[in-house]
Protein backbone atom coordinates (compact mmCIF):
# COMPACT_ATOMS: atom_id res chain seq x y z
CA UNK A 1 0.00 0.00 0.00
CA UNK A 2 1.08 3.94 -0.14
CA UNK A 3 -0.09 5.88 1.79
CA UNK A 4 -0.23 9.62 0.17
CA UNK A 5 -0.37 12.92 2.61
CA UNK A 6 -0.94 16.52 0.69
CA UNK A 7 -0.68 19.11 3.56
CA UNK A 8 -2.24 22.55 2.41
CA UNK A 9 -2.49 25.62 4.33
CA UNK A 10 -5.90 25.02 5.43
CA UNK A 11 -6.61 21.38 4.91
CA UNK A 12 -4.17 17.99 4.97
CA UNK A 13 -5.90 15.99 3.06
CA UNK A 14 -4.74 11.72 2.75
CA UNK A 15 -5.16 8.51 1.03
CA UNK A 16 -4.44 5.36 1.33
CA UNK A 17 -3.65 3.49 -2.36
CA UNK A 18 -3.71 -0.31 -2.87
CA UNK A 19 -3.09 -1.89 -6.73
CA UNK A 20 -3.69 1.83 -8.01
CA UNK A 21 -6.98 2.34 -6.14
CA UNK A 22 -7.66 4.57 -3.51
CA UNK A 23 -8.91 2.49 -0.35
CA UNK A 24 -9.23 5.53 2.00
CA UNK A 25 -9.00 8.67 2.08
CA UNK A 26 -9.67 11.69 4.82
CA UNK A 27 -8.94 15.38 5.51
CA UNK A 28 -8.13 17.49 8.10
CA UNK A 29 -7.40 20.99 9.33
CA UNK A 30 -3.76 22.09 9.04
CA UNK A 31 -2.07 23.36 12.16
CA UNK A 32 0.34 25.47 11.10
CA UNK A 33 2.63 25.37 14.08
CA UNK A 34 3.08 21.88 14.50
CA UNK A 35 2.54 20.41 10.68
CA UNK A 36 3.52 17.00 12.50
CA UNK A 37 0.01 16.74 14.91
CA UNK A 38 -1.69 16.88 11.13
CA UNK A 39 0.26 14.44 9.58
CA UNK A 40 -0.58 11.91 12.34
CA UNK A 41 -4.29 12.69 12.82
CA UNK A 42 -4.19 12.47 8.90
CA UNK A 43 -2.25 9.26 8.70
CA UNK A 44 -4.23 7.44 12.20
CA UNK A 45 -7.62 8.25 10.42
CA UNK A 46 -6.47 6.03 7.66
CA UNK A 47 -4.33 3.49 9.14
CA UNK A 48 -6.95 2.55 11.49
CA UNK A 49 -8.38 -0.95 10.85
CA UNK A 50 -5.45 -1.29 7.80
CA UNK A 51 -1.69 -2.75 8.70
CA UNK A 52 0.44 -0.62 9.17
CA UNK A 53 3.35 -3.16 7.98
CA UNK A 54 1.56 -3.30 4.53
CA UNK A 55 2.20 0.58 3.59
CA UNK A 56 5.61 -0.08 1.38
CA UNK A 57 6.16 3.66 0.56
CA UNK A 58 4.50 7.24 2.37
CA UNK A 59 4.47 10.05 -0.50
CA UNK A 60 4.03 13.66 0.47
CA UNK A 61 3.35 17.11 -0.90
CA UNK A 62 3.05 20.10 0.04
CA UNK A 63 2.21 23.97 -1.17
CA UNK A 64 4.35 25.53 2.13
CA UNK A 65 7.12 27.09 0.38
CA UNK A 66 4.21 28.56 -2.44
CA UNK A 67 2.13 29.87 0.42
CA UNK A 68 5.22 31.47 2.02
CA UNK A 69 6.24 33.27 -1.00
CA UNK A 70 2.84 34.38 -1.76
CA UNK A 71 1.97 35.46 1.41
CA UNK A 72 5.93 37.31 1.65
CA UNK A 73 7.23 34.96 4.81
CA UNK A 74 9.94 34.36 3.29
CA UNK A 75 13.54 34.67 4.80
CA UNK A 76 15.59 37.94 4.11
CA UNK A 77 18.36 37.09 1.41
CA UNK A 78 21.40 38.71 1.10
CA UNK A 79 22.68 37.95 -3.00
CA UNK A 80 26.41 38.44 -3.76
CA UNK A 81 26.82 38.15 -7.37
CA UNK A 82 30.28 37.62 -9.27
CA UNK A 83 28.81 39.01 -12.32
CA UNK A 84 32.25 39.93 -14.43
CA UNK A 85 31.76 41.63 -17.75
CA UNK A 86 28.82 41.86 -20.41
CA UNK A 87 25.55 43.28 -19.50
CA UNK A 88 25.16 43.60 -15.33
CA UNK A 89 22.47 42.31 -13.61
CA UNK A 90 22.62 45.65 -11.62
CA UNK A 91 20.19 46.49 -14.59
CA UNK A 92 17.65 43.87 -14.34
CA UNK A 93 16.21 45.36 -10.93
CA UNK A 94 16.88 42.85 -8.15
CA UNK A 95 15.86 45.32 -5.32
CA UNK A 96 18.09 45.64 -1.88
CA UNK A 97 20.37 43.24 -0.57
CA UNK A 98 22.29 42.56 -3.59
CA UNK A 99 26.16 43.23 -3.57
CA UNK A 100 28.17 42.92 -6.81
CA UNK A 101 31.79 41.95 -5.88
CA UNK A 102 34.60 41.13 -8.09
CA UNK A 103 35.85 38.06 -9.29
CA UNK A 104 35.14 36.12 -12.46
CA UNK A 105 35.44 32.84 -14.40
CA UNK A 106 35.30 32.90 -17.89
CA UNK A 107 32.76 30.58 -20.41
CA UNK A 108 35.54 28.10 -20.64
CA UNK A 109 35.68 28.10 -16.65
CA UNK A 110 39.12 29.65 -16.42
CA UNK A 111 39.67 32.10 -14.00
CA UNK A 112 40.38 35.45 -14.96
CA UNK A 113 39.88 37.87 -12.07
CA UNK A 114 40.18 36.09 -8.32
CA UNK A 115 37.73 37.01 -5.50
CA UNK A 116 38.73 40.25 -3.72
CA UNK A 117 39.02 38.66 -0.04
CA UNK A 118 38.99 42.23 1.80
CA UNK A 119 35.67 43.42 -0.73
CA UNK A 120 34.00 39.84 0.68
CA UNK A 121 34.71 40.59 4.42
CA UNK A 122 33.43 44.52 4.21
CA UNK A 123 29.80 42.85 2.47
CA UNK A 124 30.04 39.73 5.16
CA UNK A 125 29.92 42.92 7.22
CA UNK A 126 27.30 45.19 5.92
CA UNK A 127 25.12 41.46 5.49
CA UNK A 128 25.75 41.33 9.38
CA UNK A 129 24.54 45.35 9.99
CA UNK A 130 21.41 44.11 8.34
CA UNK A 131 21.23 40.93 10.41
CA UNK A 132 20.57 38.83 7.11
CA UNK A 133 20.86 35.44 8.17
CA UNK A 134 20.66 33.63 4.74
CA UNK A 135 23.13 34.18 1.82
CA UNK A 136 23.01 33.25 -2.01
CA UNK A 137 25.92 33.35 -3.91
CA UNK A 138 25.88 33.28 -7.69
CA UNK A 139 28.78 33.34 -10.42
CA UNK A 140 28.16 33.67 -13.84
CA UNK A 141 30.36 30.77 -15.11
CA UNK A 142 30.31 29.09 -11.57
CA UNK A 143 28.77 25.92 -13.70
CA UNK A 144 32.08 26.07 -15.63
CA UNK A 145 33.99 26.28 -12.57
CA UNK A 146 32.68 26.96 -9.03
CA UNK A 147 35.70 27.83 -6.80
CA UNK A 148 35.17 30.96 -6.65
CA UNK A 149 31.09 30.98 -5.38
CA UNK A 150 33.05 28.42 -2.74
CA UNK A 151 36.20 30.77 -2.19
CA UNK A 152 33.11 33.48 -1.57
CA UNK A 153 31.45 31.43 1.01
CA UNK A 154 34.24 30.75 2.90
CA UNK A 155 34.80 33.81 3.43
CA UNK A 156 31.16 34.93 4.19
CA UNK A 157 30.81 31.55 6.17
CA UNK A 158 29.55 31.42 10.06
CA UNK A 159 27.54 29.10 12.51
CA UNK A 160 24.50 31.68 12.16
CA UNK A 161 23.84 32.11 8.40
CA UNK A 162 22.30 29.60 6.00
CA UNK A 163 24.47 29.75 2.40
CA UNK A 164 22.37 28.49 -1.00
CA UNK A 165 25.86 28.60 -4.07
CA UNK A 166 24.17 28.69 -7.49
CA UNK A 167 26.12 25.87 -8.77
CA UNK A 168 24.93 23.40 -6.45
CA UNK A 169 21.67 24.38 -8.01
CA UNK A 170 21.17 24.31 -11.67
CA UNK A 171 24.18 23.09 -14.18
CA UNK A 172 22.68 25.39 -17.06
CA UNK A 173 24.97 28.57 -18.07
CA UNK A 174 21.59 30.89 -17.80
CA UNK A 175 22.50 33.10 -15.58
CA UNK A 176 19.46 35.49 -14.12
CA UNK A 177 17.67 31.70 -13.92
CA UNK A 178 20.64 31.13 -11.57
CA UNK A 179 19.77 34.22 -9.78
CA UNK A 180 16.83 33.58 -8.94
CA UNK A 181 17.27 29.67 -8.21
CA UNK A 182 19.63 30.78 -5.77
CA UNK A 183 17.34 33.22 -4.15
CA UNK A 184 13.83 31.26 -3.87
CA UNK A 185 16.13 28.23 -2.35
CA UNK A 186 17.47 30.12 0.29
CA UNK A 187 14.12 32.26 0.73
CA UNK A 188 11.94 29.04 1.82
CA UNK A 189 14.98 27.41 3.71
CA UNK A 190 13.75 27.42 7.16
CA UNK A 191 10.41 27.07 6.32
CA UNK A 192 11.00 23.90 4.09
CA UNK A 193 13.78 22.59 6.76
CA UNK A 194 11.05 23.12 9.95
CA UNK A 195 8.71 20.50 7.61
CA UNK A 196 11.26 18.10 6.53
CA UNK A 197 11.73 17.63 10.89
CA UNK A 198 8.22 17.33 11.00
CA UNK A 199 8.24 14.52 8.50
CA UNK A 200 11.15 12.83 10.19
CA UNK A 201 9.56 13.09 13.49
CA UNK A 202 6.15 11.65 11.75
CA UNK A 203 7.86 8.77 10.61
CA UNK A 204 9.38 8.13 13.51
CA UNK A 205 6.17 8.38 15.38
CA UNK A 206 4.20 6.07 13.41
CA UNK A 207 6.80 3.26 13.23
CA UNK A 208 6.90 2.85 9.88
CA UNK A 209 10.66 2.23 7.92
CA UNK A 210 9.67 2.24 4.56
CA UNK A 211 10.51 4.64 1.45
CA UNK A 212 9.54 8.55 1.65
CA UNK A 213 9.35 10.80 -0.69
CA UNK A 214 8.39 14.90 -0.85
CA UNK A 215 7.21 16.80 -3.54
CA UNK A 216 6.27 20.64 -3.44
CA UNK A 217 4.32 22.58 -5.31
CA UNK A 218 5.19 25.83 -6.83
CA UNK A 219 2.39 27.82 -8.60
CA UNK A 220 3.20 30.87 -10.76
CA UNK A 221 -0.43 31.87 -11.38
CA UNK A 222 -1.28 33.86 -7.71
CA UNK A 223 0.03 37.15 -6.71
CA UNK A 224 3.68 37.07 -5.51
CA UNK A 225 5.70 38.98 -3.03
CA UNK A 226 7.91 42.21 -4.55
CA UNK A 227 11.12 40.48 -4.49
CA UNK A 228 9.68 37.43 -5.83
CA UNK A 229 7.81 39.15 -8.52
CA UNK A 230 10.95 40.85 -9.35
CA UNK A 231 13.15 37.67 -9.85
CA UNK A 232 10.25 36.23 -11.81
CA UNK A 233 10.67 39.39 -14.41
CA UNK A 234 14.42 38.44 -14.96
CA UNK A 235 13.30 35.11 -15.50
CA UNK A 236 11.18 36.02 -18.22
CA UNK A 237 13.72 37.68 -19.99
CA UNK A 238 15.67 34.54 -20.37
CA UNK A 239 11.99 32.81 -21.30
CA UNK A 240 8.93 33.25 -20.66
CA UNK A 241 7.32 32.38 -16.70
CA UNK A 242 5.27 30.01 -18.10
CA UNK A 243 8.33 27.97 -19.35
CA UNK A 244 10.24 28.37 -16.84
CA UNK A 245 7.59 27.12 -13.85
CA UNK A 246 6.27 24.07 -16.31
CA UNK A 247 10.06 22.82 -15.40
CA UNK A 248 11.29 22.21 -11.85
CA UNK A 249 14.43 24.23 -12.04
CA UNK A 250 12.91 27.14 -10.39
CA UNK A 251 13.48 25.39 -6.94
CA UNK A 252 15.69 22.23 -7.64
CA UNK A 253 16.96 21.96 -4.22
CA UNK A 254 13.60 21.92 -2.50
CA UNK A 255 10.72 21.72 -4.97
CA UNK A 256 12.33 18.36 -7.22
CA UNK A 257 10.23 14.89 -6.00
CA UNK A 258 13.52 13.52 -4.04
CA UNK A 259 14.13 11.01 -1.23
CA UNK A 260 14.94 12.87 1.57
CA UNK A 261 17.72 13.22 2.76
CA UNK A 262 19.60 14.90 5.80
CA UNK A 263 19.52 18.49 5.88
Amino acid sequence: MILGIDVGGTHTDAVLVQDLQVISKTKVLTNQTNIMSSLLEAAEKLIKGNNINDIHRIVLSTTISTNAIVQDKTNRVAMVLLSGPGLSPETLDLGKDVYFARGYVNHRGIPVKNVNSRQINEISGEIAQNQIRHIGIVGKFSSRNPQQEIDAAELLRDDSRHISLGHTLSGQLNFPRRIATTYLNAAIHDIYKDFVEDVRKFAARIGRSCAMRVRTLFLGSWRRSDRARRLMQVEHRAATIAACLRRSSLLPAVAASSALSPP
